[in-house]
């Protein structure tokens, strides 16, 4: 405004000085310049701002579920005004004996629980880098519970930056700070190992485990990829991507990253990052006797937007059965037995995919404040085609067998009954709730409300 305010008090001094004699037209011309700045000041002012986008988020009126039971595991039978079930008379679960619980993950036979807890409230994170040494910052800690087991076994007390299971009894987790690196837990032995001394976080999605001694692994910085052994502490160097550049992290990284082997373990796959400058990256799938991995049997383009997750989880998932394999934010879908793809999202959304446990059914979800939706898709002799309408504001979801699944809706749990095409509230009473992990031996699922631990299972009826 300024700038053109300035140029009309030149232009007009020019003509007062130069041209213009007359003082009437000087006038004239004075009146005119003000008018106009007047009339732009005006069309800045009327000037709309940009529209902000709301998104609510719109929870279904339907009936309360009859036949979930809800136990919780703690000494409370109550969720907000819903009476649940009482819990076993043996007493509360060990695990309500551990607060700031993070995420629980089950062994492949669900007979063992691990569990990632805060050392403290996490609400007191000073820092999003887990890097920062800091003695007040909460960290991860480590602990394992094994079924028909009342004790809560602590593995690492703190600095834990992610874990997994490798095998039924074999654990393999990333620490940071003082003793930095990647680590085995023998379970049987009750014994840490570290088998790579790393401060890469990306380490920990870049390790794939074929049994409990052996490994494939890429070196997210060098590019170098191979196999190692725990036992003998060798490693084997197969070749190099080392092409080095700047990736969505803003690290500098190689191209292949997120190494992966197929629960069978005839597959082995790898990111190719090529492509990441325009937010498009390559799954290659190679045979388990391309150690090399020079020739692969599948190459698969996926999106990976610039919010995609967290640095430490794992880019690829697998349904429960291991048959399909999803990556990227598009939800590229494969069917491992055809090596073809069966899905692909929308491109440039954030979009979910969760597999019914026998992976005949899938929920995929698209997000979006106007236009967002979850449909039920079924899976039929290698094709996929519509099953039903599911609530658009799905945020977590969990399946409990292959006929019921839970999700949540804003504050509200909600459950699907698949065959009976049935929406029903899993609780009357709105509350916040965090879905963990589905237990494929009891076929039921843990989650979280507020800090409480609930077990959900499907009531079995007489005439069933």
């Amino acid at each position: 405004m300024l700038l053109l305010q300035n140029l009309f008090k030149r232009i007009a001094t020019f003509f007062n000085k130069k041209i213009i004699k007359s003082k009437h037209i000087a006038s004239l011309i004075r009146v005119f310049i003000i008018i106009c700045l007047l009339g732009i000041l005006t069309l800045i002012l009327l000037q709309k701002p940009p529209e902000q986008t709301s998104y609510t988020v719109i929870e279904p009126e339907v009936p309360v579920s009859s036949d979930l039971s809800l136990k919780v595991l703690g000494d409370t039978s109550v969720i907000g005004n819903t009476q649940i079930t009482q819990s076993p008379t043996s007493g509360p679960s060990p695990i309500t004996s551990i607060p700031y619980i993070e995420t629980v993950r089950y062994s492949p036979d669900s007979l063992k629980t691990l569990i990632l807890s805060w050392t403290a409230d996490p609400s007191r994170l000073k820092s999003a880098d887990p890097t920062i040494k800091d003695t007040n910052t909460p960290t991860l800690k480590l602990s394992l519970l094994t079924e028909g087991s009342t004790e809560i076994k602590n593995i690492i007390s703190k600095d834990i930056l992610n874990a997994e299971f490798s095998s039924n009894n074999q654990i393999y987790y990333q620490k940071m700070n003082d003793d930095y690196g990647l680590f085995v837990y023998n379970i049987k032995t009750g014994t840490n190992k570290k088998f790579i001394s790393t401060t890469t976080l990306e380490s920990f999605k870049s390790i794939a485990f074929i049994d409990d001694d052996t490994y494939y692994f890429i070196q997210p910085k060098t590019g170098k990829y191979g196999y190692g052994n725990i036992s003998t502490d060798k490693t084997t160097i197969l070749g190099q991507n080392a092409d080095i550049q700047e990736t969505y992290i803003d690290k500098n990284m190689a191209f292949y990253t997120d190494m992966y082997v197929s629960e069978d373990k005839s597959l082995i796959g790898v990111v190719d990052n090529k492509l990441a400058e325009s937010q498009k990256k390559t799954l290659n799938l190679f045979a388990k006797s391309d150690r090399d991995l020079k020739n692969p049997l599948l190459k698969v383009e996926f999106e990976s937007l610039l919010n995609d997750g967290n640095i430490l989880q794992k880019t690829i998932t697998t349904s429960n059965n291991g048959r399909f394999l999803t990556i990227g934010s598009d939800i590229v879908t494969i069917d491992l037995t055809t090596k073809k793809t069966l899905f692909k999202g929308e491109s440039g959304r954030i979009n979910t995919i969760s597999f019914s446990p026998d992976g005949t059914k899938i929920i995929t979800c698209v997000q979006g404040s106007n236009n967002g939706y979850c449909k039920m898709k079924a899976i039929e002799s290698n094709s996929i085609s519509e099953y039903a309408d599911l609530p658009k504001d799905i945020s977590q979801t969990q399946w409990i067998n292959n006929e019921v699944v839970v999700f949540s809706v804003g504050r509200s749990l909600y459950d699907y009954k698949v065959s009976k095409k049935l929406l029903e509230k899993v609780v009357a009473e709105q509350d916040a709730f965090t879905i963990l992990a589905r237990n494929n031996l009891k076929n039921s699922i843990l989650i979280l409300q507020k800090d409480i631990p609930i077990e959900i299972e499907q009531i079995k009826k007489a005439n069933e």
